[in-house]
């Protein structure tokens, strides 16, 4: 298996074709395997279905067929082995509906981020991580949680000017009001990349 396989993300729809997470290529490999799931291959227009017999046997010439090709334009990445050459879907959907993963958006660090785009909640502007904080609308001293809807990047200058204050104390505005996004802000920063842009056909790029 490639580094880069290794690095590939495969998103995982439910029995009625809704997203429901996303598993490295050793999940996904398991899941077809166990015939929990199938693969759904998208060109321009349709969704082909596959087996894991039917995607072994197919997958490897499907970028050689211009009506059944991947609309990316990114490379096949493929898992290989002495006995077959696996390429690595973009998308499986689990056959069982009662598989479905809890639709809960895992709360994180890195999730904070990625749902405010790495741009200040106050001034506006586009930070790395390392320049950006996280901070409490509500300030910890007065019972602020650590929640969706009460945690915000800030860069490290409105960060102090706002201190220990609410944003009206500090008189600042928020540029957006925090809450818990629908879909994970990693899943949707993905789709941004070529690689994952397919996703987007079962993702709507605007929820949050």
């Amino acid at each position: 298996m490639s580094e880069s396989a290794l690095q590939t993300n495969v998103l995982v729809l439910n029995k009625l074709y809704m997203p429901t997470s996303v598993v490295n290529v050793k999940d996904c490999i398991s899941l077809l395997f166990r015939e929990a799931a199938e693969v759904v291959h998208v060109d321009e227009s349709h969704f082909y279905n596959f087996s894991l017999d039917e995607w072994l046997e197919a997958g490897p010439v499907l970028g050689k067929d211009p009506c059944v090709d991947d609309p990316s334009g990114h490379d096949p990445e493929y898992v290989r082995s002495q006995r077959v050459d696996f390429r690595v879907p973009k998308v499986i959907r689990l056959y069982s509906y009662d598989q479905m993963p809890r639709r809960v958006v895992k709360f994180s660090r890195r999730a904070i981020f990625q749902r405010d785009g790495f741009k200040c909640a106050y001034c506006g502007k586009r930070f790395s991580q390392t320049h950006l904080s996280l901070d409490h609308v509500r300030p910890r001293r007065d019972g602020g949680p650590a929640t969706w809807d009460n945690l915000v990047t800030a860069c490290v200058h409105c960060n102090t000017k706002k201190g220990a204050r609410t944003p009206e104390d500090a008189s600042m505005q928020l540029r957006f009001k925090p809450k818990r996004p629908l879909v994970s802000p990693v899943i949707l920063a993905d789709i941004q990349r070529p690689k994952y842009s397919i996703w987007s056909r079962f993702i709507p790029t605007h929820a949050k």
